[in-house]
């Protein structure tokens, strides 16, 4: 049974894949591009090495039964989402190639305002960045302590804040945007390694989010192409993913060896690991989104006798308030149908956005969500990444779109809006200071002129 369902989990996505690169939609500035690399990692690779090496450490740490029947559904599952997301894809036309030309021209020509406006932004958010990375590094070095003052509820498994605010913690999230944006602006194979490096060396020395550098790698392959006229994968690309892999991994294992080679802590230390194989790499929880999906197929409503309904989602409205100014404000959503960690083990764990909305609705929940915010995602992306909203609109796309992934692995839509937020604030901000830039320069003439007559 699940080797059938899994011969049509690869027929569905070979079908997928045929669509997206016949009709030019396999490329970086695409929704459907990160779609279908999510998709093949978490839900055709995953499951089928899960069948193949069967890997149980995260089933066994939940704690719940893998079934066949199981396994099958939790494919379906997922191919609802894929379809709906590859439906509505096809209601939005790609970008035309005389955008294409247009963008690369906004990228290849930066002007003296674009450069100033780099420098004021660096100079506004840099310390504010670079004070919030100061926290991550500090409250582990001088403590071996997680997050600054960041604590976890037991009942709920979500993690808050005892003794800062979340807004100077996730500050860092800016230094992708700002590294970026020095990137487009400033020219010089020296300048732009240096800056490059700074950043590395700020992220590894904190330790955790990974993503951050996958991201801006993402970012700086989508700039490599736009600015070579189109969106198509750099040979650059395809050659680091596997030694960004292999980093990435190793990364999640030693979080803390930069931070000790640089600092002298000794977070890391310990009896040195052995060698692992790739099985053993595999058990992880890294890329386990099919058994966190299958344990949610398993639990609700079955167990949970409903569903959420999307109340999760509430929290947005609460979760701007920052704790230190309403200690009382609820952990997590204000309103709270149930738990998953009542069911299992299930902390640390993403719900991912599969997850979370059949969670929330059954798969009418997934065929919504993948349906809504896929078209949605379709529409403000083609307008970004076809220079419709000028160069800053451009760049807001390369920031934003890599962050497709996240959501659809994480699903968690406050942290999700949080990331978002963090990420195009610089971008927002040096887009205001050239417009203001550049009004003054228009400006500057006819005041001349008024002086001389």
């Amino acid at each position: 049974m699940i080797e059938l369902a899994l011969l049509f989990q690869l027929a569905i996505f070979a079908l997928a894949m045929h669509f997206a690169i016949s009709s030019r939609r396999f490329n970086l500035g695409d929704p459907l591009f990160y779609y279908l690399v999510f998709h093949g990692i978490f839900f055709v690779f995953r499951p089928i090495a899960v069948d193949l090496f069967q890997l149980r450490f995260v089933v066994d740490r939940i704690g719940y039964e893998l079934t066949d029947e199981l396994f099958a559904w939790t494919l379906i599952c997922s191919d609802v989402g894929l379809i709906v997301w590859l439906a509505v894809g096809i209601t939005v036309p790609g970008i035309p190639q005389s955008k294409l030309r247009e963008v690369s021209a906004l990228l290849n020509r930066t002007s003296h305002e674009d450069k100033i406006a780099v420098l004021a932004v660096a100079s506004i958010l840099g310390p504010l960045a670079l004070y919030s990375a100061y926290i991550g590094i500090e409250a582990r070095t001088l403590n071996g302590s997680g997050a600054a003052g960041l604590v976890l509820d037991q009942a709920t498994g979500v993690t808050i804040n005892s003794t800062s605010t979340g807004y100077l913690n996730d500050a860092q999230y800016m230094l992708g945007s700002l590294v970026l944006l020095s990137l487009v602006c400033f020219r010089g194979l020296f300048v732009r390694l240096t800056i490059l490096a700074s950043f590395l060396v700020v992220r590894l020395s904190i330790g955790n989010d990974r993503w951050t550098i996958v991201f801006l790698l993402c970012s700086l392959g989508i700039l490599t192409a736009a600015k070579r006229g189109d969106y198509k994968i750099p040979l650059w690309v395809y050659v680091a993913t596997i030694p960004a892999f292999a980093v990435f991994t190793a990364l999640g294992e030693a979080r803390y060896f930069i931070r000790d080679l640089l600092f002298g802590t000794t977070l890391s230390s310990g009896p040195v690991a052995e060698a692992k194989s790739l099985v053993d790499r595999l058990e992880g929880p890294d890329i386990a989104n099919f058994e966190f999906l299958a344990f949610i197929i398993n639990t609700v409503p079955e167990k949970t006798g409903t569903y959420t309904y999307f109340v999760q989602w509430l929290q947005l409205f609460t979760e701007p308030i920052p704790r230190i100014l309403w200690p009382e404000k609820p952990i997590g959503a204000p309103i709270s149908v149930f738990s998953l960690n009542q069911y299992g083990n299930f902390f640390f764990y993403s719900r991912g956005m599969i997850g979370d909305a059949y969670m929330s609705l059954g798969i009418p929940g997934i065929a919504l969500v993948s349906g809504v915010f896929g078209r949605l995602q379709y529409k403000v992306f083609r307008k970004l990444m076809s220079g419709s909203l000028g160069k800053t609109g451009v760049v807001l796309g390369m920031v934003v779109l890599p962050l497709t992934i996240q959501w659809l692995r994480d699903g968690g839509v406050v942290q999700i809006s949080k990331f978002l937020l963090w990420n195009s604030v610089p971008v927002l901000l040096w887009g205001f200071v050239r417009i203001q830039l550049n009004k003054r320069r228009k400006a500057a003439p006819l005041s001349v002129g008024h002086i001389a007559r």
